[in-house]
């Protein structure tokens, strides 16, 4: 019976082919951010997958998309795009993403709104939220003072 040193152990147990293991830690390093949400998304979309009783496929057909795509989102590695974003919570019925609004105190701490508070306290005075008008109106004249 042989001995074999550890050397020669490694080597017999080393595939031919490199793993690249040290890429692949390396691109999950540097893309952790949206990985980890990208990660959550998928979390949240195989929730509502099993509380509607739907199976990947039926999602793919849904989304018209092949089921392969729906695995590779449901990995949570894929760098999805608000178009497909907004797709998945339609067919889906739920929300993905939520955009917070700005507080009214966050919006008077803006340098380029202080010019403007005179205007923001008469439409504040009116509603607790800026309409849609009002938030147009402010955003233009914000971009007008900046320039």
């Amino acid at each position: 019976m042989k001995y074999m040193s550890l050397k020669e152990k490694l080597n017999a147990l080393k595939g031919e082919n490199p793993s690249g293991w040290r890429e692949k830690a390396l691109y999950r390093k540097n893309n952790r951010e949206w990985l980890q949400r990208s990660q959550a998304i998928a979390v949240r979309i195989l929730e509502a997958l099993r509380n509607q009783s739907l199976s990947q496929k039926a999602l793919a057909e849904k989304l018209q998309v092949t089921p392969q795509q729906i695995s590779k989102i449901l990995k949570g590695e894929e760098n999805l795009t608000l178009q497909t974003i907004t797709q998945i919570e339609i067919a889906l019925g739920i929300k993905l993403i939520y955009l917070i609004s700005i507080t009214h105190t966050q919006i008077f701490e803006l340098p380029a709104v202080q010019k403007k508070s005179g205007f923001l306290k008469t439409v504040l005075k009116k509603t607790d939220k800026l309409s849609l008008d009002d938030e147009a109106e402010l955003s233009e004249s914000i971009l007008m003072d900046s320039n």
